[in-house]
């Protein structure tokens, strides 16, 4: 993740998907006010082990020349680097490119009874991958499927306001219904989504006040996240309840404010909060290249 704005102003709200020098398909994206780069495509037996290492990094970094010749990027852009495994399917291929990127599902019999390995798949399709074991489930069972997820939206993606003047009135009726003015309402919608009336009406439901580290948040944001979407640990609200983390706003301060918040409202002891502290600053290190 790089936070480079001339290179964020280049690339606007578009994508940019192409093939590299090597053959690879990479990609250049906006991600909120930051820009991501990828991706590499390297085996690995144990999935815990994966990391960006400086050699991807470099190629990631390299590979912004060949759509943005003008634009300087280097490792001082980068604020964040993470990876993430894609299982495939096993077969005899000179290069991981040549490895389908379809998912199957293979049957097995075991004491009469059939049994379904899923292979593949991804976030992207995991609905439609459970559609297909599902009907496959429900033809053992002679049954037929009576509903299904394909236009069910989740989350802050329900009634979402798709058109530019339906954002700005749902973020006015959050404003309206809950005193919180026009700046927060909107950071909360672009977090959110739809779901920022929800936690802008816990915010509101009791005294509350900015986080000394990064005031663009607050104490009862932070304890939604571990009422509402159960996070145990702070490397939880950083990296998957949260893009704190992604987008570079991270700081030692701020993990120290947030594990004592989340102590509270855990039941951690002192140590347990130190304990907190030191793992995810280890982790943000170790696994995303993010020193503090």
């Amino acid at each position: 993740v790089l936070n480079h704005p001339e290179l964020r102003e280049a690339i606007g709200k578009n994508e940019f998907f192409f093939e590299n020098k090597d053959g690879r398909i990479v990609l250049i994206f906006p991600f909120y006010d930051k820009v991501i780069i990828g991706t590499s495509d390297i085996p690995i037996e144990n999935a815990d082990e994966a990391v960006c290492t400086p050699a991807e990094e470099q190629y990631f970094i390299d590979l912004v020349a060949r759509v943005f010749p003008t634009i300087k990027v280097s490792r001082e852009h980068v604020v964040f680097r993470f990876s993430g495994v894609r299982p495939l399917e096993y077969m005899k291929a000179k290069t991981t490119g040549q490895i389908t990127r379809d998912h199957s599902i293979k049957e097995d019999t075991f004491g009469g009874l059939p049994v379904y390995s899923l292979v593949g798949g991804k976030w992207t399709s995991y609905r439609a991958f459970a559609e297909q074991v599902t009907d496959k489930t429900l033809a053992l069972l002679g049954r037929e499927r009576n509903r299904d997820t394909r236009a069910l939206p989740i989350g802050g993606g329900k009634d979402y306001p798709v058109v530019g003047l339906a954002q700005i009135e749902y973020i006015k009726k959050v404003a309206d219904e809950t005193s919180l003015g026009d700046h927060r309402p909107k950071r909360l919608f672009e977090r959110y989504g739809t779901r920022a009336l929800e936690i802008a009406r816990h915010l509101t439901s009791g005294p509350d006040e900015a986080l000394k580290a990064n005031p663009e948040w607050t104490r009862r944001e932070v304890e939604f996240l571990v009422e509402r979407e159960k996070a145990v640990h702070v490397d939880d609200l950083l990296l998957r309840r949260s893009t704190l983390a992604w987008l570079g706003n991270v700081s030692r301060p701020l993990v120290e404010e947030l594990a004592g918040i989340m102590g509270k409202c855990l039941g951690w002891s002192g140590e347990q909060v130190k304990a907190e502290v030191e793992h995810t600053l280890n982790l943000l290190e170790e696994r995303h290249g993010v020193s503090l």
